[in-house]
């Protein structure tokens, strides 16, 4: 089967596994769930099944349990040698599935010796990440050759891109909240200002972001009421941006889920993006390329498309 093929075969045994190594936030794993509900959106009668590594986030872990998911610790010394990574847990499980296509997001390396042993096609999706990330290292060295496309998600430069896709994202306008709907949900008078603070990423990051609830900001002398919505609560509504179209003020840090559902569902112009450097990712970057950037549509529901029809 190949998934550039418009005579598309019919999806009812089509298996697709979705790949990520990322550990820092929750933003990977957010972007397989977006995927996994484009290709409902789209009426796919095939299994996706995710392959992640250990999740912590209570929110995630809970809208995992209806979809196929393989969670386990990836021991990068492990699947980074060519003799150990045939016999690791990842390739079992990968070869156990046998998908007709993988989809690999950002993190190539750790399938880098197991992905010659899949009998499959595959996709690796790519976010704004350092230029070395497609390039790697002489003892680790990115092959292109094994995946049939190489796919740019948001607004990036990168020569080992082979085309682009509007980003991903988990939700689509239709799904947007309600003010009153918002107001009921967190028991908050209509009245007051609503400061929603939004934050998906490393334990106690949120209090660099969480503005002074003693400081006047676009309410003016109207009383605020607060939203502290951490992915790291038991109890955080997943997902989020719908609830976010409902308040009249966001705070949160420019990470690409954050930044680009507020594109999307349109609440950007109230959001307060704040930027903290990962080693693998410049937000900087994506709030100075992606001002001009215009959303067509869902790169989700693009991606179903694609691998349905």
């Amino acid at each position: 089967m190949s998934f550039g093929n418009p005579h598309r075969l019919d999806s009812f045994n089509v298996k697709i596994a979705y790949f990520t190594g990322g550990t820092a936030g929750a933003g990977h794993v957010v972007r397989g769930l977006a995927v996994h509900r484009g290709l409902t959106r789209a009426g796919f009668s095939g299994e996706m099944r995710m392959f992640l590594p250990v999740q912590t986030f209570p929110a995630l872990q809970k809208a995992l349990e209806d979809i196929p998911c393989t969670v386990q610790p990836i021991n990068i010394a492990e699947v980074l040698d060519p003799d150990i990574a045939p016999t690791t847990g990842l390739c079992r499980a990968l070869q156990a599935f046998a998908p007709d296509l993988l989809i690999v997001d950002l993190f190539w390396a750790p399938l880098l010796h197991i992905r010659p042993l899949l009998q499959c096609e595959a996709w690796l999706i790519v976010r704004s990440c350092p230029a070395i990330w497609l390039r790697g290292t002489q003892k680790m060295r990115f092959d292109a050759d094994q995946y049939a496309r190489v796919i740019g998600i948001e607004p990036v430069q990168n020569d080992q891109l082979d085309e682009f896709i509007d980003p991903i994202v988990i939700c689509n306008p239709d799904e947007a909240r309600t003010r009153a709907e918002v107001c009921r949900q967190w028991r908050i008078d209509d009245s007051q200002h609503i400061v929603a603070v939004s934050h998906a990423g490393l334990t106690g990051e949120i209090a660099a972001i969480r503005p002074d609830p003693m400081l006047k900001g676009a309410s003016g002398d109207t009383p605020s009421a607060f939203i502290d919505a951490d992915l790291h609560q038991e109890d955080a509504i997943f997902p989020l941006a719908p609830w976010l179209c409902g308040v009249d003020e966001v705070h949160s840090f420019a990470g690409y889920n954050s930044y680009w559902e507020s594109r999307w569902m349109g609440y950007d112009n109230i959001t307060q993006f704040h930027v903290v450097t990962r080693k693998i990712e410049d937000p900087g970057l994506r709030l100075a390329h992606g001002r001009d950037f215009v959303m067509k549509q869902n790169g989700a529901d693009t991606l179903a498309r694609q691998i349905i029809f």
